[in-house]
């Protein structure tokens, strides 16, 4: 049995800072080990105590931000595989593929953030492109997105994916194909590699000021072995911690109990998909895409699956959710929700707090019902940013009217509906003071926030989403879990394009994190 831990009564006093979770504004903060116990002005403060004094010199204190929505290992792996981000035609992705290929080789390429609406092309690489450009190793490229990828000739074959739904016959794949070359790429994976994948992501996310993780694992993602690796890692004093969630489908409360037993989960929630992606044309919505008018995405699941699984979850008392971009997948989502409501009521929906995940083209009617059921919205601003808007892609898939409309989170906010910020990691980078930005600055002026609201949104609101209603707030008693930062300007307003704060010392539960202390 280990001993008392000294640094739980060691007091510290924080000073001369702009101290605030959003809220009030103080100077000063004195914590004793994991808890805060006094927070106020520096002509007030009570320090003879204080074992450790550190002098703030005006620089910015805020809660650790809460990334809602992430996939830790594929973080880390996309961390050291082949960034295609910035290729502006198919040459370039090739080229950079090849290059990844000479700097290991023998061994299959992760190449990964492609997005072809960015390229001369305007088309997808092919599987005898990458079968080239890879010297004839796998080659497993995944879209922006990650809801569609590029494979290579030998991936195609060696997943059986060729003649699978959702192969187009040249090496793009979506749907069922994918989950065969996703998982047989996963295969190559070693338990090793995982570990190693995983630390690298939960460090990154401690050098952007982030303290705690959503997980977003399900069986068509990854593997209950990848999942249970990332919370042993969480173990770990100095790094994040991490709430993790499993999607899988259930339709009975004993099921529902002993799967998320197993796993250690909050809920089955999270990466349970009701429809795809907007990127891929796989969201399913009212009307056609504007690019492929014969399309109108897909449905994964049925209203009464949604149903099902929500109530099974509500009997165990655990979190559901559900993945859900389009309106016509919101639509099926709300449906399988008011089911619900009949069968086990909105009073024991609420207590469990549901969940869904990026909700993008979400209707007056669909924000109304997730009032009404306290159903959380975990959203990714950093969507808007990137692809919204009357020129980005989502202009170009649903036209400028349906884009501005996406990602209405002003709405959400003014609705009750209680919103939490994520990246999605890989899909967007780490960086929270951008998903702020994302929020003041969004495409659609009446759908924009001030940053302080945006703050709390992507601190103490992602700590609700998953029922810890102590953290992200600076209060006696609370979590001493904060981030000093660089600037001394004070909580930006980000309504500019202006350097964002970098983290000088992320703590949680008075324990420093590694590779973000210094």
């Amino acid at each position: 049995m280990s001993g008392p831990d000294p640094a739980r009564d060691v007091l510290t006093l924080l000073r001369g800072g702009v101290i605030t979770d959003g809220g009030a504004t103080a100077t000063s903060m004195l914590v004793r080990g994991p808890v805060i116990e006094w927070i106020g002005d520096d002509a007030t403060v009570d320090s003879d105590d204080a074992a450790e004094v550190i002098d703030l010199e005006g620089r910015l204190v805020t809660p650790p931000f809460v990334d809602a929505h992430v996939h830790t290992s594929d973080t880390g792996k996309a961390l050291g595989g082949v960034d295609l981000g910035s290729a502006r035609s198919v040459t370039e992705a090739l080229d950079l593929v090849a290059a990844g290929a000479r700097r290991r080789p023998g061994r299959p390429v992760y190449a990964h953030s492609w997005d072809e609406t960015n390229w001369a092309e305007q088309r997808a690489m092919t599987a005898e492109e990458l079968d080239r450009a890879g010297d004839g190793v796998e080659v497993y490229a995944t879209r922006v997105d990650v809801h569609s990828a590029s494979a290579s000739i030998s991936l195609m074959g060696r997943a059986q994916a060729w003649h699978a739904p959702g192969s187009d016959g040249t090496g793009l794949v979506v749907r069922d194909a994918h989950h065969l070359v996703r998982d047989a790429h996963r295969a190559g994976i070693t338990a090793a590699d995982r570990s190693h994948f995983i630390e690298v992501a939960l460090r990154a996310a401690a050098r952007a000021g982030i303290g705690c993780l959503h997980e977003m694992g399900a069986p068509v993602l990854t593997s209950e072995e990848d999942l249970l690796d990332v919370q042993a890692a969480a173990e770990s004093p100095e790094l994040p911690d991490v709430v993790a969630y499993w999607g899988q489908l259930v339709s009975d409360e004993h099921e529902a109990a002993e799967l998320a037993a197993r796993l250690s989960v909050k809920g089955l929630a999270g990466d349970l998909n009701v429809d795809g992606s907007i990127g891929s044309r796989t969201a399913a919505v009212r009307e056609p895409y504007l690019d492929a008018i014969d399309l109108r995405g897909y449905t994964y699941l049925a209203e009464s699956d949604v149903a099902a699984h929500v109530a099974a979850c509500t009997r165990a008392g655990l979190q559901a959710g559900f993945h859900v971009i389009g309106d016509a997948g919101m639509d099926c989502l709300v449906a399988g929700l008011r089911m619900a409501e009949a069968d086990v009521g909105a009073d024991r929906m609420r207590l469990v707090r549901h969940r869904i995940e990026h909700g993008e083209l979400c209707h007056p009617e669909h924000i109304r019902a997730l009032a009404e059921l306290g159903v959380t919205a975990s959203v990714q601003p950093a969507f808007d940013s990137f692809w919204g808007g009357t020129e980005g892609m989502y202009a170009a898939r649903l036209g400028p009217e349906r884009s501005l409309a996406a990602n209405p989170i002003a709405d959400l906010v003014g609705a009750g509906v209680v919103v939490a910020l994520g990246s999605d990691s890989p899909v967007t980078p780490f960086a929270p003071w951008e998903a702020m930005r994302g929020c003041v600055r969004h495409h659609s002026t009446v759908q924009r926030i001030d940053a302080r609201t945006a703050l709390a949104l992507h601190t103490a609101q992602g700590h609700t989403a998953a029922g810890q209603d102590d953290g992200g707030r600076f209060r006696p008693g609370s979590p001493a879990s904060y981030v000093i930062w660089d600037s001394t300007e004070g909580l930006p307003r980000l309504d500019d394009d202006g350097s964002a704060p970098q983290a000088v010392r992320t703590v949680v539960r008075g324990r420093p994190l590694l590779g973000a202390s210094g």
